[in-house]
């Protein structure tokens, strides 16, 4: 077997685990993607929460219902914080995808490189064999030809 040949199968694992980081980044960017959408819909929420309460007159008609906003206001607060943790999380869980996929990418590709230039090496070999071979049975035609004479 040739020494490409032997490659071939270490190429292919390469591959494959390439193909399944690639996943794996698309993945994590499809959550990270997700996540920052939802904080930006409560941002959104809060922003328009807000504005309700000011445009109904900025003063609630009790204290209760001022002590209501307030405790929905911290809890809206702690859960936009939270989420904003889960992004931060998300993106670096896809960051550290993302690096691995990198560095498998360079590996397959240095593969291929390498298998492609023992290709061209080996095809360079069986075309000089050929060669030679072409050189040697026209030798040996001259050389008969010339005994005959």
């Amino acid at each position: 077997m040739t020494k490409s040949g032997r490659l071939e199968p270490v190429r292919r694992v390469a591959e494959d685990r390439e193909q399944k980081a690639a996943k794996y980044m698309a993945e994590s960017l499809r959550v990270m993607e997700e996540r920052q959408r939802r904080l930006e819909e409560l941002v959104a929420y809060r922003k328009e929460y807000l504005t309700k309460f000011s445009s109904s007159g900025g003063s609630p008609r009790s204290a209760l219902q001022l002590q209501d906003f307030k405790a929905f206001l911290v809890r809206l607060d702690y859960v936009i914080g939270e989420q904003t943790k889960l992004v931060e999380l998300s993106r670096a869980e896809h960051e550290k995808r993302k690096k691995k996929w990198l560095a498998l990418r360079t590996k397959t590709k240095s593969l291929d490189k390498a298998i492609d230039r023992l290709h061209a090496n080996e095809q360079q070999k069986e075309e000089k064999k050929v060669q030679k071979e072409s050189d040697d049975r026209a030798q040996r035609r001259r050389s008969s030809g010339a005994d005959e004479d």
